[in-house]
């Protein structure tokens, strides 16, 4: 059993609520047998830097991740209009001190889990992978990176988001992990009911067709074919892939930093 506080307004912008929510389901002496360990339970947040220094010092032994879905100020502030409120550099800032403060379930346990949906042309460019490497890669033993395909919904249309090609993903994950840093894609269920992650909002009878009648979101191709696709890959195609990533990050070492190169690639939708 696990609990996770996410997807129902910013969990620290009611942080009395939900510290008192999460006292009581890890206090044995009030739920008894149905108490949850700290450690099945997670806090998620777009980054309320404050907050996140107070739940480490409060709930120590409770996950965290942070959504964070660009590895640039400038690129986060457009995908994430929650950021102007707390700078990259500060939630950085708040991210180690949140792990110098946590309590590890484990030696090998990581301190934070970070969020970053993949969004086709916008945030899953060689450049961005780069950065997110280097801004991660110091913070190795802390975090995990959780890559998370975009999973289409009732606003896609007027967002003009869609989900990167398997192989851009691939490529993405790779790199980051070249840099060092534990990074993983996120298994995807129920994207053809537009049950899956970031799916749950209302369609109304107005939602686009596809074929045979079905729904735009059932017409998409399920990002759980993605795991299934890559164990599809020939092994030899899947270690020149690697190294092909590893050559990307060597050589970016000595190059303009990442972040340049994200500020001229990345652009969003008009």
């Amino acid at each position: 059993r696990n609990a996770v506080f996410m997807g129902m307004g910013e969990p620290l912008n009611n942080y009395k609520a939900v510290s008192s929510a999460l006292s009581t389901l890890t206090d044995n002496a009030i739920l008894g047998k149905y108490c949850l360990p700290p450690s099945r339970v997670t806090v998620s947040t777009v980054g309320i830097a404050p907050r996140m220094l107070q739940l480490a010092e409060d709930m120590p032994a409770v996950n965290l991740a942070l959504s964070l879905h660009a590895p640039t100020q400038e690129l986060r502030e457009r995908i994430v209009p929650a950021a102007k409120q707390h700078p990259l550099p500060d939630l950085l800032e708040a991210l180690d001190a949140h792990a110098a403060h946590c309590r590890r379930h484990s030696p090998t346990s990581v301190a934070t889990m970070v969020e970053y949906v993949l969004l086709s042309g916008v945030n899953d460019s060689e450049a961005c992978a780069l950065e997110l490497g280097r801004l991660m890669a110091p913070r190795a033993k802390n975090v995990m990176v959780n890559l998370i395909p975009y999973n289409p919904g009732a606003t896609s249309t007027e967002a003009q988001f869609s989900a990167p090609a398997h192989l851009v993903v691939d490529r993405f994950q790779q790199i980051v992990a070249a840099c060092g840093v534990t990074v993983r894609v996120r298994r995807e269920m129920g994207r053809d009911i537009a049950g899956a992650c970031g799916q749950l909002a209302l369609s109304s009878q107005s939602t686009p067709q596809g074929v045979n009648g079905t729904s735009g979101l059932a017409q998409a191709g399920d990002v759980e074919d993605f795991v299934a696709w890559r164990r599809m890959q020939p092994r030899d195609a899947k270690a020149a892939l690697q190294a092909e990533c590893i050559a990307v990050v060597a050589e970016a070492a000595g190059a303009a930093p990442a972040a340049d190169l994200v500020k001229a690639e990345a652009s969003l939708p008009a």
